[in-house]
């Protein structure tokens, strides 16, 4: 928008062709057009502040330390994973068994009373 208005010379073309109408002065237009022209740069770009994040978090994160701890978090992330799995798989067997053991003793607890 701040490309279409660049001085008040263009604010006057706009109004004689009834493009701009209202109570504003031209120059006041121009600011106005120029200001919205600004506020849309710095939002459609990167600002000072976030380049700042992300150079500060590069240069952190080249730290061996850091390198080092945050590999070790994703190996024990891993590992937890096959740790959980394992128990699991443990413990659907365990039960399994259980009942296996539990029938089999009524099984033959039922043969033993019938034969008396």
């Amino acid at each position: 928008m701040c490309g279409i208005i660049d001085s008040a010379k263009d604010v006057k073309l706009l109004r004689e062709a009834k493009i701009i109408e209202g109570g504003l002065s031209d120059d006041e237009i121009v600011n106005l057009f120029n200001g919205i022209g600004r506020s849309l740069a710095k939002m459609g770009g990167e600002s000072v502040y976030w380049k700042t994040v992300r150079e500060l978090n590069k240069v952190y994160g080249d730290i061996p330390s850091v390198k080092f701890i945050r590999e070790t978090e994703k190996q024990v992330r891993a590992s937890a994973k096959a740790i959980t799995f394992l128990v699991s798989i443990s413990s659907t067997l365990v039960l399994i068994r259980e009942v296996y053991l539990k029938t089999s003793l009524d099984t033959m607890l039922t043969l033993q009373q019938n034969t008396e």
